[in-house]
């Protein structure tokens, strides 16, 4: 594959038998990663090894960016930033001779999130989507593929919508989360079933009655250890959400990102800005409302995916 980080991990053969004809030892898998578009090449198993037999291949699209926050007049409704969705995650094994020579590999790119406002009485900027991951042809004809997450909403004076979730996932679907409508705290990133990556949480706004508040918590993946760590909301005023982590270590370098904190809202300084989502598909999180004269927050950016194929 080309542009790749390759290594070999061990892998649990699955089903009865070992299918390795009798006097010949089974190949160890290849397992290759994709961090960046590509080809990949059909591996050939070592001399005196059983041929490779099955591909499973596991992609994870890029999430969106968070939207930045609403700056306003005192006395009015500033809400924060929706947070970003996060990407697709898709899996599917198929047999070594159903595939070409080569095949092309796309890795989905992170969404942007949203920029600070920098002029009064003005909604927030929204995130933009994350890319898709597939292998083969795009749309309909992919081997697999894992749909980006979609961008969170500016903040309005009403609302601030989290990204739209994407709809091809073999794992689920998950929306980003959606700003308060009255500028009250932001909604932390729901967390998504299976192995989707975390959504990002909403940024905090400001009340009619001129209450700031803090942003939400970003998502995280169920689970232990680090992979269970939520990057936490900014604390007002004009607290930054917090940054997810990138999950590391030879078994877990597709285990899915965590979403970004949204960012704290401010009375009195700018708002805080979303944090950004982590390695692989995490989105960003919502910016923090403000006041007039001072910037908004801005949306943090949502990371790439990654293709994984593992033949053995």
């Amino acid at each position: 594959m080309a542009r790749t980080r390759a290594y070999v991990q061990p892998f649990a053969a699955t089903g009865g038998g070992s299918g390795v004809p009798s006097g010949n030892a089974a190949a160890p898998p290849n397992v290759q990663m994709c961090t960046l578009s590509g080809t990949w090449t059909k591996p050939t198993a070592p001399t005196g090894s059983a041929p490779y037999t099955h591909v499973r291949m596991i992609c994870v699209a890029g999430g969106g960016g968070g939207g930045s926050g609403r700056r306003g007049a005192a006395g009015s409704v500033r809400c924060g930033g929706g947070g970003g969705a996060p990407g697709g995650w898709s899996v599917v094994t198929m047999g070594v001779a159903d595939l070409g020579a080569t095949e092309s590999v796309a890795v989905g790119a992170p969404g942007v999130g949203g920029a600070a406002v920098t002029a009064n009485d003005t909604d927030g900027n929204a995130g933009t989507s994350g890319g898709p991951s597939f292998v083969g042809a795009s749309g309909s004809a992919a081997w697999v593929q894992a749909g980006g997450g979609g961008g969170g909403s500016g903040g309005t004076a009403s609302s601030g919508a989290g990204g739209i979730s994407t709809s091809t996932s073999t794992e689920g679907t998950q929306a980003g989360a959606s700003a308060s409508g009255s500028g009250g705290a932001g909604n932390s990133g729901p967390t998504g079933a299976n192995f989707m990556p975390g959504a990002g949480g909403a940024g905090g706004g400001i009340t009619s009655g001129n209450v700031e508040s803090n942003g939400g918590d970003g998502a995280r993946k169920p689970g232990v250890g680090l992979i269970s760590l939520a990057p936490a909301g900014g604390v007002a005023p004009g607290g930054a959400g917090g940054t997810g982590t990138a999950v590391q270590g030879t078994s877990t370098l597709w285990w899915p990102g965590r979403g970004g904190g949204g960012g704290a809202s401010s009375n009195s300084t700018a708002g805080g800005s979303g944090g950004a989502g982590s390695l692989f598909g995490g989105a960003g999180g919502g910016g923090g409302a403000s006041l007039n004269g001072n910037n908004s927050g801005a949306g943090g950016d949502g990371a790439r995916g990654v293709v994984v194929v593992i033949t053995t």
